[in-house]
């Protein structure tokens, strides 16, 4: 229970208002984290869960892309999104400054967000670069460009047999 004097002001009454609440929470409340990985003294770069973040830092150490060998930029981001697109400068622009390899990121409407894709962009660019057809992204392609032969080999021979 507190107990006003007359000349207290309001400031001082509310001081002692959150002093005697901190009083009242147990000890072993205050030490529990927020969230589950509130624990971790890792500091985030990007708003992603920390194993992708993980993830993109192990990609980009294996690939030797280090932060210091990029330079970032923002630009005014244009398309879908609306006015919020239009005002902020949410489009990331990177340049990896050895290669000189450009990617310019605008998936999302945050930021923060765009540096994270915009550096994933980044890896699988350079490792297009450096690996050429063993990197999966040139798997990938390669294997589309098998599917539509085989679809256009089968769609002529449809067609031929018809004729």
């Amino acid at each position: 229970m507190v107990l006003w004097s007359k000349s207290a002001n309001q400031n001082q009454r509310k001081a002692i208002k959150v002093k005697n609440k901190e009083k009242s929470v147990p000890e072993k409340e205050k030490l529990l984290p927020t969230n589950k990985y509130s624990h971790k003294s890792i500091q985030r770069m990007f708003p992603v869960r920390p194993e992708k973040e993980e993830a993109l830092k192990k990609r980009m150490k294996t690939l030797n892309i280090h932060e210091k060998d990029i330079s970032e930029s923002y630009i005014r981001s244009a398309g879908s999104g609306g006015q919020k697109v239009n005002k902020t400068s949410s489009c990331v622009y990177l340049v990896h400054l050895p290669t000189k390899t450009e990617v310019k990121c605008q998936k999302a409407r945050s930021q923060s967000l765009n540096r994270y894709h915009a550096r994933v962009l980044l890896c699988d660019k350079i490792e297009m670069i450096l690996l050429g057809s063993q990197s999966k992204e040139a798997q990938k392609i390669n294997k589309l460009r098998k599917q539509k032969q085989r679809r256009s080999k089968k769609s002529s021979r449809k067609y031929s047999e018809t004729d």
